[in-house]
């Protein structure tokens, strides 16, 4: 019987930092199943189902009008454009239908606009109809999750939610039509709630500047506020600093 060395099946041992690394790697996606059965309790134990439900009802009965309708017109908002490919032809250099008509670059919000008409590719201003019943459900979750972060009372994150999804400026918007304004409050609902969770994976950055550009595209005049933001999470959240620094790049 021959005798092999140690040294010989080096290569086919497992190094103490690969046995290191499996063990975190199993207890990370441990963690994950565990945390994603944690959520969904949170949700219903915490108010997330209570707010949904009446946030729902709330958006039914304000555009309760606009059951049936086909296409969402008037005050500041005009209807998308009919074809899925017209859409994103709008949303890059191409010909533009003002004044004598010219070749040049689309409005950064056109982008977003083009991705709201995709989730309905058949009839685009469809998803307009859609955002009109949703804003209010849609804005108070995303404030609900980013009270819950901050706040420990479940009273209260219900309150803080429930009183922003019927904000003054929201159902303004929803009255006069402007689509802009309200884009940037939902986006500004769930921004902070992502930024909150950013430390988690960097797919949260990718949101993160997908949700700030889309406010920015929105109310350009706000960049310098949430420009301020991202500075302030730079300088003094430590633990964030790195994932931060890291959203330009996105």
């Amino acid at each position: 019987m021959q005798k092999v060395k140690w040294r010989s099946i080096s290569q086919l041992r497992i190094t103490t930092s690969h046995r290191k690394l499996r063990k975190l790697a199993v207890g990370e996606q441990y963690k994950k199943f565990i945390g994603a059965k944690h959520s969904e309790r949170f949700f219903f134990k915490s108010g997330g189902l209570f707010v949904l439900i009446v946030s729902t009802i709330l958006g039914v009965l304000f555009s309760w009008q606009f059951l049936g309708a086909k296409i969402l017109s008037g005050g500041g908002l005009l209807p998308l454009s009919e074809s899925f490919s017209q859409l994103w032809n709008n949303a890059f250099y191409g010909w533009r239908n003002i004044g004598l008509g010219f070749f040049g670059p689309p409005d950064p919000f056109n982008f977003f606009l083009a991705v709201l008409g995709s989730i309905t590719w058949w009839a685009p201003s469809l998803a307009v109809i859609l955002l009109w019943f949703l804003a209010i459900p849609i804005a108070s979750l995303g404030v609900w999750f980013s009270a819950c972060k901050l706040v420990k009372r479940k009273s209260i994150c219900i309150l803080i939610a429930l009183l922003w999804g019927i904000s003054p400026t929201i159902l303004t918007s929803l009255i006069t039509g402007n689509i802009a304004a309200i884009i940037f409050y939902l986006c500004l609902s769930w921004l902070f709630f992502v930024i909150l969770d950013v430390q988690l994976s960097w797919s949260r950055i990718a949101i993160a500047v997908f949700l700030f550009t889309a406010a920015v595209a929105a109310a350009p005049s706000t960049i310098f506020a949430l420009t301020l933001i991202w500075v302030f999470g730079i300088i003094f959240v430590k633990n964030l600093r790195k994932r931060f620094l890291a959203i330009p790049i996105f």
